[in-house]
């Protein structure tokens, strides 16, 4: 379990790099409907089947995102799940891509972290 979450924090953190959200302060100058746009594109990111995914990356997408279905996941609730994930002091420095991935883990109990 340990091996498919390192592997999609780098997948994640480096497509998402483009977003030049480094950390929580980051996060915190944006206004919150950039908030909600920004987390939806790294929702869309984590979820997105790319054709080269080892079986067991593709499998852990799949759950997310039938969690986020039956959960009814909005974008104001990925924007909870990173503000959560920054109240931790010791997160502070995770970019919020990555904030949203293991909030969405713990949030659908794919992995604890």
């Amino acid at each position: 379990m340990r091996f498919i979450f390192t592997a999609l924090i780098l997948t994640f953190a480096t497509q998402a790099a483009a977003g030049f959200l480094g950390d929580r302060n980051d996060w915190n100058r944006m206004s919150l409907s950039s908030q909600n746009f920004y987390a939806m594109g790294n929702f869309d990111q984590i979820i997105v089947d790319i054709t080269n995914d080892a079986k067991r990356v593709k499998k852990m997408k799949d759950k997310i995102e039938k969690c986020a279905l039956e959960m009814n996941l909005q974008s104001t609730d990925l924007v909870d799940i990173v503000n959560a994930h920054y109240q931790d002091l010791e997160n502070w420095q995770h970019p919020p891509n990555v904030a949203l991935l293991l909030g969405l883990g713990k949030v659908c109990k794919l992995w604890v972290g």
